[in-house]
């Protein structure tokens, strides 16, 4: 619609689209050979300036296969495909202009599934990388690219021919997930079935957390929430103290990080990238809610995904300091990034914390099971770990806020975020039990 709330953003990635296509309309074919010879001539010499590829993933559903190029800072780029010729593959290219592989990238990742056989990686004259696909067959592809807070995604699609999709249909089990599988020859299905069947990634692999990172939500000039002369920001880091120091007492062989030890400003979009610098392997961030009605009260896990919830935008627009529209244009954003195994052990995470910190509560305060939710929250966008966010009550609320100012209270809320970490680590997943039920709140908490 060209009156529409979207058409200005529309003009602007059909301009974005077509100065791309322009571009990779001019740009020549190279043969298997010249690539092979330019990535030899040129060696590794990380140009002024130049961002970082850090990552690519590779996904498959049923036949089809997705890639996921991420970096560490926008860039130009620009595509091409190279028909099959004198024995080489059909080959599609990927140049990202001004952008290093990470020191760390294998160079060549063997594939062979149902249209793609191999991934290469090469560095290219003035500072560009050259991805390329080697395809066995497809019908079409598409690339998209997204800008997130801390990074840049290329999204690219290969769409296999009718036939090969249904030969890879015919083997796979009706109620599969994707499969999924990164570069360093690890290999997993996707959960399927009822929750209680679930294989958590953790204990199929026996993938160990060494490290935890907690994101006190807000602070310095960001107060968050404030209810009844409390301040979230206090809250949080009071409780993330507490829940450090219940993981140092009890699991000695953990390193727990922290994105701010005081009172002090950090950007949401620094967040995650302070936990990606300490190796995380979980990332923690512990708010406390708040809402316009102060009868509202209870306990809520988010996890990042999508949401059409209206009540859950409402909360991830208030902690991205955000509109709602602009919490909207996320979800825009993240349509088609979502297929990580992280959104999978995210989910699981935010069901074992949710059930745990309920079950620890409920024995001595009549606090309110809102349950585990998702929404596009800012400081979970660029995570490569499982990351939740824990919404310990609501400031708001006179009777829960009554409970933050008792140092005993706090303690029992970072008790039992620790004992749902303790269970996800362990393996030992309370999410895969039936989760405690709302309870009748008292009067003074209806």
């Amino acid at each position: 619609h060209a009156q529409g709330d979207q058409a200005g953003l529309a003009r602007e990635r059909l301009a974005a689209m077509t100065a791309t296509l322009a571009r990779s309309a001019a740009a020549p074919a190279r043969t298997a050979a010249a690539l092979a010879h330019s990535a030899a001539s040129h060696p590794a010499r990380p140009a002024p300036g130049a961002g970082t590829l850090k990552r690519v993933q590779r996904w498959s559903a049923l036949g089809s296969t997705r890639i996921i190029l991420t970096t560490d800072r926008k860039s130009g780029y620009r595509y091409g495909l190279i028909p099959a010729a004198h024995g080489a593959p059909a080959r599609l290219y990927v140049d990202l202009e001004e952008i290093e592989p990470a020191e760390d990238l294998e160079q060549t990742q063997e594939v062979d599934d149902a249209v793609l056989r191999r991934i290469r990686v090469a560095r290219q004259p003035g500072g560009t990388t050259r991805v390329v696909l080697d395809l066995k067959r497809i019908e079409g592809y598409t690339i998209k690219d997204f800008h997130l807070p801390a990074e840049k995604k290329i999204v690219i699609d290969l769409r296999p021919p009718e036939a090969a999709l249904v030969a890879s249909t015919a083997q796979a089990r009706p109620d599969d997930g994707y499969q999924s599988q990164r570069f360093d020859g690890a290999a997993h299905e996707a959960p399927h079935g009822a929750p209680g069947e679930r294989l958590a990634l953790s204990r199929a692999f026996g993938l160990k957390v060494k490290t935890i990172v907690i994101d006190p939500g807000h602070g310095g000039h960001d107060p968050g929430a404030i209810g009844f002369g409390l301040q979230e920001k206090d809250l949080a880091l009071d409780i993330a103290q507490r829940l450090r120091t219940a993981i140092e007492r009890n699991r000695p062989g953990l390193r727990v990080g922290m994105t701010r030890e005081d009172d002090r400003f950090v950007a949401l979009e620094d967040r995650p990238r302070i936990a990606k610098d300490q190796g995380a392997d979980l990332f923690i961030s512990i708010h406390l809610n708040a809402n316009s009605t102060e009868r509202i009260s209870g306990i809520e896990t988010y996890f990042l995904n999508l949401t059409a919830d209206a009540a859950a935008i409402q909360v991830a627009a208030r902690e991205n300091a955000l509109t709602e529209k602009k919490v909207s244009d996320l979800n825009l954003i993240l349509t088609d990034l979502l297929q990580d195994a992280n959104i999978l052990e995210s989910n699981r995470l935010a069901r074992t914390l949710q059930a745990s910190l309920v079950g620890q509560l409920l024995p001595g305060f009549p606090v309110r099971n809102l349950g585990v939710k998702q929404a596009p929250f800012l400081v979970l966008i660029g995570s490569e770990m499982p990351s939740v966010l824990v919404e310990a009550g609501f400031i708001t609320n006179r009777a829960e806020s009554k409970r933050f100012r008792e140092s005993h209270y706090r303690e029992k809320i970072a008790e039992g975020i620790y004992a749902g970490l303790s269970d996800y680590i362990s393996g030992d997943s309370l999410a895969d039990k039936k989760p405690p039920l709302p309870v009748k709140l008292a009067k003074a908490d209806s």
